[in-house]
């Protein structure tokens, strides 16, 4: 007798077992096969906001399944219609959701030039903006000012990177950069500048928890080509990997650091996803997009694949060069928002929310079509165990001479 572990066939499946069908069934939902790895797109939330446009939005997602910021994007919304319920209530506000939509809280936001917002480790909101005598603001999520302050000789802020425990900011006219570290008593420090001023297509912090130097380091991707790594010590200009010795042909647009720290993910200007170690040292992997233009947005799906935006389709690109798209008809440009989690990606939209992730291990040696894996085995016992068939027997013996067989 062969035995498919919890693949049965379906002609032994006909005679009972239908609520192990069902489990297995519920399970596999939504499965798409990578290569030799299989991922899963999972429905978590209808979101309960009614419908708010964050298209037309900044839009600050907590890790960890955590709230959501919305505050209007005055750029964005000045030629839009304001009248709708939602964006009359969010009008000079910022307001708190849940990862379901659910209203939380809100704040009056009377200030212009809002840079960007991002989330601490204890949950508490960070909103920055260009001008003014006080430009970085720190909210609990209940809407209170816990802590305002200004960052050194920074007078305008062009664009800054939240992490959860400091930010950095592009003073506004140059290329001066300034590390903020703590959110109670900030530390305020200036980093050395790139050799030569531009304004950078792209930026990436690694905290130094996952820095392997122990410091702050500052990625940003210079127009011209190389990729300056930013410290307090001084600036690094990379050319390319230095173990394989692959320079970057084109400039890079897009680039997005895993949750380990480990992998630095690059778009450049032709649509050529690369991903290296985040020393520089190699090239893991490169995948061609064949986009004229580069995306809107890129985010690491959990450790190992990448996701790339574009207006209505969402492509995960995994090992070995494989991937999948995901098609969402009729998006606006930044009606999908993608937030990194640990095992996975959050992608937020106007009526809903799902999870992107690679189907857990457990799961997958269980669940796998034709898995002979021993708690495969297992689940084959209890579904032919309900149909009272003898084939029950035979998976607890093979289970006991030492597996599949």
């Amino acid at each position: 007798v062969k035995i498919a572990g919890g693949g049965l066939s379906s002609s032994q499946g006909k005679a009972g077992g239908k609520g192990s069908d069902k489990l297995v069934a519920s399970v596999r939902k939504g499965w798409v096969k990578m290569t030799n790895r299989y991922y899963q797109k999972i429905p978590l939330y209808d979101m309960q906001w009614d419908g708010l446009d964050i298209s037309q939005c900044h839009v600050a997602i907590a890790p960890f399944g955590g709230l959501i910021a919305v505050a209007p994007d005055e750029a964005k919304r000045e030629s839009k219609d304001l009248t709708t319920p939602q964006s009359v209530a969010l009008r000079n506000k910022v307001r708190i959701y849940t990862a379901a939509g659910k209203f939380v809280s809100e704040f009056r936001w009377p200030y212009k030039g809002l840079v960007g917002m991002g989330w601490t480790d204890d949950e508490r909101l960070v909103v920055v903006i260009a001008d003014g005598k006080e430009l970085v603001f720190v909210y609990s999520m209940h809407g209170d000012c816990d802590n305002s302050f200004s960052i050194a000789d920074c007078k305008h802020v062009a664009d800054c990177e939240i992490w959860p425990n400091g930010l950095v900011v592009r003073a506004g006219g140059g290329c001066d950069f300034y590390a903020v570290q703590g959110w109670d008593s900030p530390r305020i420090t200036r980093l050395r500048t790139p050799h030569v001023a531009y304004k950078p297509a792209a930026m990436v912090c690694i905290p130094p928890l996952l820095s392997p130097t122990r410091n702050l380091q500052v990625l940003l991707a210079n127009p011209k080509g190389p990729i300056d790594v930013l410290t307090h010590e001084g600036c690094q200009e990379v050319m390319g990997t230095m173990r394989d010795e692959r320079n970057f042909t084109e400039p890079v647009v897009k680039m997005a650091l895993s949750p380990s720290g480990r992998y630095l993910a690059t778009v450049n200007g032709t649509g050529t996803l690369t991903v290296l170690e985040a020393d520089f040292s190699s090239t893991i992997s490169e995948f061609i997009t064949r986009h004229s233009r580069p995306p809107l947005d890129v985010a690491w799906c959990g450790e190992d694949s990448v996701l790339l935006y574009w207006e209505q389709i969402l492509i995960m690109v995994g090992p070995f060069g494989a991937y999948v798209a995901f098609k969402y008809p009729g998006a606006l440009p930044g009606a999908l928002r993608l937030q990194t989690e640990i095992d996975g990606c959050r992608v937020v939209t106007k009526m809903k929310t799902e999870l992107l992730r690679r189907v857990p291990e457990a799961n997958e040696s269980i669940f796998k079509p034709g898995s002979k894996q021993p708690p495969a085995l297992v689940m084959a016992a209890s579904r032919a165990y309900e149909r009272s068939d003898i084939l029950a027997d035979l998976c607890i013996r093979q289970l006991r001479q030492g597996g599949s067989g």
